[in-house]
């Protein structure tokens, strides 16, 4: 009888691998929307609705986390494989329910649907009324892969879902590619029919490995505990912050919106993989030394992962910071974006970089309690933090714009760094941090001047075109930032950690 994969290690590398190129390929697909699609109320409209979608698919995950799977597991120990799927069964048949419901009243009332969490009038959105009912087949589609992924991932078939995304991305480009001639239309078809090639999929790779679908309406009930109500919450507030800044968003003009979406994008992509990279191996280190009493070795350790953390993404920071604008201009400007679009990305994209480090620095600092088994007792952290992201963002982007997003994010990533170093410090008084914090401080001033000055010079040189011009920039900037971290001797206490990396002990 066949119980899932008992490969572990080879799963999560393959998963890592997929993970990485699927990012590269979404990167491509939004490089070819801007080439053939361009500024249209159609693409706002796109990212509005798969944005409502993936509320759906978060609430997915969370109940997987928090419920699901670890009953499911149970189910697999003590009943056996046949019993574990007879159970998931159960659990697709009631989302199969409830999305068929939610898609139907998406078909039925999709103006009125967008009109409430937009600021798009009725009129606006009329003629795009046909294009948009095609997001219907995503709508149902996507939470159910959502959720079959996870059952792999239960299984211990960790690369199959980021091996189906990447797929999914690839399906979405050959789209763009071969319909280019229907514009946006090309993309909201590539979504559907990716949605449904990942289904596809995801069902004929169950049934090779033994698994019976099948349907048993007399043992289909639906269970709440506290706890789940619980991480429903939190899920939701989490989501939650994500439609109000689009209902926002909406209201300030055609393209800002899907420039809020690129430039989000954009920013994220240096944050998710460094933290790829190194939450596994990281993670690892930091479970063995504390499982094992090495304290002070730990402390050492975790003081030397932050700070080769922070070594790395101030640079990225200032760089994407100072650059913003040719960055933005050098990727997205040759295709069918006008000016607003890109000034928006640029906005985005520019004043979030200083989140980089803050944000890696949070990642990992909530890593280490997720290594302490000492999850639960941050968990009112979530809570405060999504409840003040949603009020600053609202406020920030109400009266500030698309600036006001990025400085409410930098201010609480800056606060909530401050208090995890607070908590750790006072939870775990093995792990002295505060000292970490006030290098991270240092390290940015004077990598501020420096950027400052190499940007300066550097824009003289105006006989170069754009690109050269941006990488010799960044390249004299690096060089003195590397003398100065020689010169001073910075950084010489990560690079035992550097050889190590990887090392298992």
């Amino acid at each position: 009888m066949y119980e899932g994969s008992k490969h572990k290690l080879g799963e999560i590398v393959y998963s890592v691998v997929y993970n990485f190129l699927a990012k590269i390929v979404g990167f491509i697909t939004t490089l070819l929307v801007s080439l053939k699609i361009g500024t249209t109320l159609d693409l706002d409209l796109y990212y509005l609705v798969t944005g409502l979608i993936g509320v759906v698919c978060g609430i997915i995950v969370t109940q997987e986390s928090y419920y699901i799977v670890p009953k499911g597991l149970f189910i697999k120990t003590k009943l056996g494989f046949k019993s574990f799927t007879k159970y998931y069964n159960n659990v697709i048949l009631i989302y199969t329910i409830i999305l068929i419901v939610l898609a139907f009243l998406y078909l039925v009332f999709t103006l009125n649907l967008i009109e409430v969490f937009s600021k798009y009038s009725i009129d606006q959105i009329r003629e795009s009324k046909n294009l948009l009912k095609i997001l219907a087949i995503y709508m149902f589609f996507t939470p159910i892969n959502t959720l079959m992924g996870n059952i792999l991932n239960s299984m211990n078939f960790f690369r199959i879902s980021t091996f189906v995304t990447l797929i999914s991305s690839l399906l979405t480009i050959l789209c763009l590619i071969f319909f280019d001639d229907l514009g946006t239309t090309a993309l909201f078809i590539g979504a559907s029919l990716s949605s449904i090639g990942a289904f596809i999929y995801y069902v004929l790779f169950l049934r090779s490995k033994e698994w019976v679908f099948s349907v048993n309406f007399k043992k289909l009930k639906v269970e709440f505990t506290t706890d789940l109500l619980y991480a429903n919450a939190m899920s939701f507030l989490a989501y939650f912050k994500g439609l109000i800044n689009n209902y926002l968003i909406s209201g300030m003009g055609r393209g800002v919106l899907t420039g809020f979406n690129f430039g989000y994008g954009l920013h994220n992509m240096p944050t998710f993989l460094i933290l790829s990279q190194i939450k596994i191996p990281f993670s690892i280190k930091i479970s063995q030394l504390f499982h094992e009493k090495r304290l002070t070795e730990l402390n050492e350790y975790i003081i030397s992962v932050l700070l080769l953390l922070i070594y790395i993404t101030v640079p990225l920071n200032l760089i994407f910071f100072a650059y913003s604008e040719k960055i933005v201009h050098l990727i997205y400007g040759h295709g069918k974006f006008d000016l607003s679009t890109l000034n928006s990305i640029s906005e985005v994209f520019g004043n979030l970089s200083f989140t980089i480090p803050l944000s890696v620095f949070e990642s990992f600092l909530f890593q280490i309690f997720i290594s302490f088994n000492g999850l639960q007792q941050i968990s009112k952290y979530t809570y405060v933090n999504n409840i003040s992201l949603l009020v600053l963002n609202y406020l920030g982007l109400s009266y500030l714009g698309l600036p006001g997003f990025a400085y409410s994010m930098v201010f609480m990533y800056l606060i909530m760094s401050l208090y995890l170093i607070y908590f750790v410090n006072n939870r775990y008084n093995f792990i002295r941090l505060k000292g970490v914090f006030l290098q991270y401080v240092l390290l940015l001033f004077v990598s501020s001047v420096l950027i400052l000055l190499t940007y300066n010079i550097c824009s003289k040189l105006n006989f170069l075109n754009e690109f050269i011009n941006l990488s010799f920039g960044v390249f004299v900037y690096l060089v003195a930032y590397a003398l100065v971290m020689y010169i001073f001797n910075i950084g010489g206490n990560v690079r035992p950690l550097l050889h190590q990396l990887f090392q298992s002990k």
